[in-house]
């Protein structure tokens, strides 16, 4: 219990305050957006798992749903967005909404930048990730 409330209040000293501030739907989007540019190749390396975990760290997560809970239901989405019929529309509907959800410059920003890490951590660059 003691270790735990440390761990919190180093985090709050060491990282970036701006993310303890975000609403949930804020941290859904960057989730979203962070599974899309995993599953966008149809294929899911562990090493864009691993990376997603570590970009999602510098969030707060319930203690009753940790990030697994949402990364999962993100890359449900993100597989179901790949399996429509109208696959392209349905994509650059899901990324419009996203945007929307990110709400702030530095958050976009820097989910862009994630982005482009998560597309090239598996040093493999699908045509359906560079369009």
């Amino acid at each position: 219990m003691l270790k735990s409330l440390l761990d919190r209040a180093l985090k709050h000293v060491f990282n970036d305050n701006r993310y303890h501030t975000l609403s949930r739907i804020q941290i859904e989007a960057y989730t979203d957006l962070l599974a899309m540019a995993m599953v966008i190749d149809h294929h899911i390396a562990q090493q864009e798992r691993d990376l997603i975990t570590h970009h999602l760290e510098q969030f707060e997560w319930p203690e009753s749903r940790p990030s697994e809970h949402f990364i999962n239901q993100s890359v449900r989405r993100a597989w179901g967005l790949l399996e429509a019929t109208e696959k392209e529309a349905a994509i650059l509907s899901y990324c419009k909404d996203i945007a929307e959800r990110l709400d702030d410059d530095w958050l976009r920003q820097n989910a862009f930048v994630a982005t482009v890490e998560i597309v090239q951590a598996d040093n493999e660059l699908a045509s359906e990730e560079s369009a």
